[in-house]
């Protein structure tokens, strides 16, 4: 009888509150949310982070694209197919032409695509320096060149870190050959 009588005893509830308060039965739960938590954010932002990247490149490739798709429709290319069109493209024809490359994962309406010509002028020394000036009207016609810039506004959100927006951008540079 006499160990019935202690467990119901208000110092043995006491006593067994004050041992189980000094326990470390549920640390491994809060570590584990603790550790959880980190795991996922650090994850989180390594994949933001590569979709930065894969972003970069495919801003850095519509660049080199639209160059390569202003250098064959100077004022003298010929329309010899079907699939080739705007012959003598303008900047916004170019805007046209990489918003229509259609990347996972983008969103094509906020490309910005301009581009400028530059037109080439030799000095008269010997032998003769070349010199790119910037053209004041659209001056593509072969032996000139071309850059364009494409830029890309981009926000990345990484949990417990924020957010951030910048923007993306590259250019390219080829020389008109039709």
């Amino acid at each position: 009888m006499m160990p019935i009588l202690r467990l119901l005893s208000p110092t043995h509830k006491a006593r067994s509150l004050r041992t189980r308060l000094r326990s470390e039965e549920g640390a491994n739960l809060v570590e584990f949310a603790f550790s959880l938590g980190i795991f996922l954010a650090v994850t989180i932002g390594i994949i933001m982070l590569c979709m930065a990247l894969f972003t970069y490149e495919y801003v850095d490739f519509a660049a080199r694209e639209a160059t390569r798709w202003a250098i064959v429709r100077g004022n003298q290319c010929s329309i010899s197919s079907s699939s080739m069109k705007y012959c003598d493209a303008t900047s916004t024809d170019i805007q046209t032409y990489v918003q229509g490359l259609n990347y996972p994962l983008i969103n094509t309406n906020k490309i910005q695509a301009t581009a400028q010509w530059l037109q080439v002028s030799y000095s008269k020394t010997s032998p003769p320096v070349a010199s790119w000036t910037l053209c004041s009207d659209q001056c593509n016609s072969p032996g000139n060149e071309v850059q364009v810039l494409v830029s890309y506004p981009y926000t990345m959100t990484i949990p417990f870190a924020g957010s951030y927006s910048f923007t993306i951008s590259s250019s390219s540079t080829m020389v008109i050959s039709q």
